[in-house]
């Protein structure tokens, strides 16, 4: 696991007793790297009355989901009285797995109003609901065997399950022929569809800049980055 790409989960002591430590405290750099990334965009587009559109998408591609969701409901849980933070962001938080023993301290909070924060977090929230890849951003794979592919479901078609953009994007270990087996992107969970669940494979430059590091974590070795036009220059 790398924690620069995944949220760890674990505390430091369960790391420690696990060998996972260098893990624990990868994740809790990037954590500390993402609040201060939240603040620094609320801080940039907030024009006096509104954030400005794509504030929340860009520390979203920057960080992955998973992590800016951990951060985000870490921190309007300690603001459970505050009236600035809705009560839909409140609710929605508590859906987030975030456990009691992160390793977060008050002063590496985000140090935003809370009324701003509630704002980028309903922006964060509406990209998870809207910000789908497009037609255009993917191409038809090359042949027909799917594996070592990044593969773009068609959340249409399997959104009982997985209902919100940050599913879209599946790393494809395993074409079987009738079904494709592989990993998301979101949080490293293994899965299976049909190839027909697939929109198709996504193109390089429409990949945010996390997904070459997650990619890497998966096993990719810098051969197979290249040959999906993924870049490691970040």
């Amino acid at each position: 696991m790398n924690g620069k790409i995944y949220v760890c989960y674990l505390s430091r002591k369960e790391a420690a007793g696990l060998g996972m430590e260098e893990v624990y405290w990868e994740s809790y750099r990037r954590n500390e790297e993402c609040a201060s990334a939240v603040k620094k965009a609320i801080a940039e587009h907030y024009d006096g009355w509104n954030l400005k559109a794509g504030c929340a998408k860009e520390v979203i591609d920057r960080f992955g989901y998973e992590r800016v969701d951990f951060v985000l409901a870490y921190n309007i849980r300690q603001l459970p009285h505050d009236g600035r933070i809705s009560q839909k962001n409140k609710e929605w938080a508590e859906e987030i797995c975030v456990p009691l023993s992160t390793g977060f301290k008050g002063n590496r909070l985000i140090q935003s109003h809370p009324g701003l924060l509630d704002l980028f977090i309903k922006q964060a929230r509406s990209e998870q609901e809207t910000g789908f890849f497009t037609e255009g951003q993917w191409r038809e794979p090359e042949g027909r065997d799917l594996e070592g592919r990044l593969l773009l479901l068609d959340i249409a078609r399997v959104r009982d399950r997985y209902p919100t953009a940050g599913w879209q994007m599946f790393y494809c270990t395993e074409d079987t022929g009738d079904e494709v087996v592989g990993v998301f992107l979101k949080d490293n969970s293994m899965a299976s569809f049909q190839r027909g669940d697939f929109l198709g494979e996504l193109k390089p430059e429409c990949a945010p800049p996390w997904v070459p590091d997650a990619l890497e974590d998966m096993g990719c070795s810098p051969g197979q980055l290249q040959d999906m036009g993924m870049r490691m220059d970040f």
